[in-house]
């Protein structure tokens, strides 16, 4: 796929997961999108509502992502970086905003099981379908 194509695809992905977070009550604001100086790359979406504040990621592979303890895989390829980098951003934002932000990853395209735990290692994981109701349950504040 070449990169224009492939930067088209990613764009259309947050698009979507923003649409699904659109299903959060009025009493939550959700950026998108976000620069912070210390952090590479972009913040996809920032929720901040009676729940606390949640930085979401966007994501899609073409394999099943599955949990094997506390590790994050997609087919046999390891997570983990994925994981320490949403992490380190909720910290970052946690000290910029001055209340806990909480990491979730969204996956699109069907690639995570039902049966996957709600977290991996403090991140919340989740179907991009499934955010709304992944973030209105796992109030923190």
């Amino acid at each position: 796929m070449a990169e224009a194509e492939w930067l088209d695809s990613v764009a259309a992905d947050e698009r979507d997961t923003a649409a699904q977070l659109q299903q959060l009550s009025t009493a939550h604001s959700i950026l998108h999108d976000l620069k912070l100086e210390e952090v590479q790359g972009n913040i996809d979406h920032l929720v901040i509502g009676p729940g606390g504040a949640f930085v979401v990621v966007t994501r899609r592979f073409a394999e099943q992502v599955s949990v094997r303890g506390e590790a994050l895989f997609v087919g046999e390829r390891s997570l983990q970086a994925e994981l320490e980098g949403i992490t380190t951003v909720a910290g970052r934002l946690t000290q910029h905003l001055a209340t806990p932000v909480v990491p979730v990853i969204g996956f699109h395209g069907g690639v995570l099981p039902a049966a996957a735990p709600q977290q991996v290692v403090g991140v919340y994981i989740a179907a991009v379908e499934n955010l709304a109701r992944v973030i209105t349950r796992a109030s923190h504040t």
